[in-house]
């Protein structure tokens, strides 16, 4: 029977926990650790960050060419094409249009998607609350076999600015590797506040992994996705915990303790 955590989430314990049979815990270092490890840790973050800026540069470029320079070169084409015959009489006109607007319509959306992809304008406009929502509603749509459940107790002036881009990108992660990697039915996300802290969970029902042979502590071996999502929370003052059975599914769970308002 899969357990609770032994003790509510925050800073006072950073322990490593070895597996137990079926059960994994990874937690951040040890506080006696962090000093030893910081400046490697820092110099490794700094690497991992710029390869993860070029990786994604090429990404944004290739998804560019290949969806948006793709659709308007064929545009273009079928405008030079239709000049050079010049026969444009009123019913050609409305043939290229009828033609031509939706592959414009598609331009648009291929736009907003890309945009949408990078960071999503809601999330400076409207905050986390609304974001999540839209993320869950496209996630949804994109991946219809796998069931959503949120469980929000918030408020949206009650979490600090600094935290919300963390929160969407380790919602962003967590749920890509859930649609790549867990052959999941169920994603379940709570985002609460308990007393002096705002927690995030997000639980799927999938196959699982042991984390201690994914994210070790110095980040060096496979799993970059987790280790991104733990340096986002660390660098934000949270603390980081990963809980995973193989053939039992995974919880993600982060804490940022909330700062005195005077």
């Amino acid at each position: 029977m899969k357990q609770e955590f032994s003790r509510p989430l925050g800073t006072e314990d950073r322990r490593i926990e070895m597996p137990v049979m079926n059960r994994s815990i990874l937690f951040p270092p040890a506080r006696e650790n962090v000093a030893s490890n910081l400046q490697y840790r820092v110099r490794m973050l700094s690497s991992q960050l710029l390869t993860a800026q070029e990786d994604e540069r090429k990404r944004i470029a290739r998804e560019i060419h290949d969806g948006l320079g793709q659709m308007l070169a064929a545009i273009k084409f079928k405008i030079e094409i239709n000049h050079s015959q010049n026969k444009d009489g009123p019913i050609e006109i409305e043939k290229l249009l009828n033609t031509l607007l939706p592959m414009i319509q598609e331009c648009i959306e291929e736009t907003r998607r890309v945009q949408m992809d990078l960071r999503p304008p809601m999330l400076d406009d409207l905050g986390i609350l609304a974001t999540i929502n839209w993320f869950t509603r496209e996630f949804a749509c994109t991946y219809p076999t796998i069931q959503i459940k949120q469980n929000i107790e918030i408020e949206e002036d009650e979490v600090p600015l600094s935290v919300k881009t963390v929160i969407f990108r380790v919602m962003q992660e967590a749920f890509n590797n859930i649609s790549k990697h867990s052959r999941a039915n169920l994603i379940c996300l709570s985002l609460r506040r308990i007393e002096r802290r705002i927690e995030l969970a997000i639980t799927d029902d999938g196959i699982g992994f042991n984390p201690g042979m994914t994210l070790p502590v110095n980040g060096m071996r496979k799993g970059y996705g987790l280790t991104s999502m733990r340096e986002r929370v660390e660098l934000s003052g949270g603390a980081f915990r990963v809980e995973s059975f193989v053939g039992l599914g995974t919880t993600i769970q982060i804490g940022w303790p909330l700062q005195d308002e005077h």
